[in-house]
C-alpha cells in the first residue's frame, strides 16, 4: 500500500500521545462501570466494560510503537504494537455486538440463535483482526485490503444495527429521559461508524496517518455519548 496523509516526523510523539491518551481515557470509563456493574451485575455492564477495556488496551499498544519502539522491532516496516491493537479492537467490536444484541434482541435470556448470531460474528472478526495483526507485525499475508474491508464492514453493520435499532426506539418514546438516553445511543452509533471508516483508512497506510487523528476524534465524541447514554441519563 502506499502513505495516505503521512504524519510528518515532527508530529510523531505527539501521535503516539494522543493514542495513549485516548486508551487511559476508555480505561476510566471503564472504571466508571464498575460500580455500576457491582449494583445491578447486568449483562448490558459486563459487555460495555469489556468494550471500553478491550478499545483501552488497542489505543495503548498502538502508542507503544511510538513510545517503545516497538515499530520495525521484527523487521523494517514491521509495527508490532498497531498489529497486536487490532486483535483488542476486535475483541472490543466482539463485546459490542453482545452489548447490542443484549439491550436491542434479546428478551429475556439468550437462545440458541443469539449464541449463533454472536459466535458467528466473533468468528470472522476476530478472523479478520487477526490477519491483520499477522500483516502489520509479521509482513504476512502480504495483501491487507480484503482483511480490512471485512472488518470494516462488520463495523458498520454492529454500529449501522446499532444506530438503527436506537432510532426506531427513539421515535416511539415520549418519555424525555428515556429520549434523551436513546439520542445519546443513536449519535454514538454514528459516531463509531465514522471512526471506523478513519480508522481503516489509516490502516491501508504504509506509515501513520493523520486518518488516526480523525478517527479518534469520533472515538472521543462515541465515548462522551456513551457515558450520557449509560451513566450520565
Amino acid at each position: 500500500m502506499a502513505d495516505i496523509l503521512p504524519v510528518p516526523e515532527t508530529l510523531i510523539f505527539f501521535h503516539g500521545l494522543l493514542k495513549l491518551i485516548i486508551g487511559v481515557v476508555a480505561l476510566i470509563y471503564a472504571f466508571l462501570l464498575i460500580p455500576k456493574y457491582k449494583q445491578k451485575k447486568s449483562k448490558i455492564t459486563i459487555f460495555l466494560l469489556f468494550t471500553y477495556i478491550f478499545t483501552s488496551l488497542g489505543m495503548i499498544f498502538s502508542g507503544f510503537d511510538n513510545f517503545l519502539g516497538w515499530d520495525d522491532l521484527l523487521g523494517e516496516n514491521t509495527w508490532l504494537g498497531f498489529g497486536f491493537s487490532q486483535i483488542f479492537v476486535g475483541c472490543a467490536n466482539t463485546a459490542f455486538i453482545a452489548l447490542y444484541l443484549e439491550i436491542f434482541r434479546v428478551k429475556e435470556n439468550w437462545n440458541t440463535s443469539h449464541y449463533i448470531l454472536w459466535a458467528s460474528y466473533a468468528i470472522v472478526m476476530l478472523g479478520s483482526s487477526t490477519l491483520i495483526m499477522t500483516y502489520y507485525s509479521f509482513l504476512w499475508p502480504r495483501v491487507i485490503l480484503l482483511q480490512n474491508v471485512i472488518f470494516l464492514l462488520l463495523s458498520i453493520l454492529c454500529f449501522g444495527l446499532w444506530t438503527i435499532s436506537s432510532t426506531r426506539i427513539l421515535h416511539r418514546m415520549d418519555d424525555a429521559k428515556y429520549k434523551t438516553k436513546f439520542r445519546s445511543f443513536q449519535l454514538m452509533g454514528i459516531s463509531f461508524i465514522l471512526l471506523f471508516i478513519f480508522f481503516t483508512l489509516a490502516n491501508l497506510s504504509d506509515s501513520p496517518s493523520f486518518f488516526t487523528w480523525f478517527a479518534s476524534f469520533f472515538m472521543m465524541l462515541g465515548f462522551y455519548f456513551s457515558y450520557r447514554g449509560f451513566l450520565h441519563s
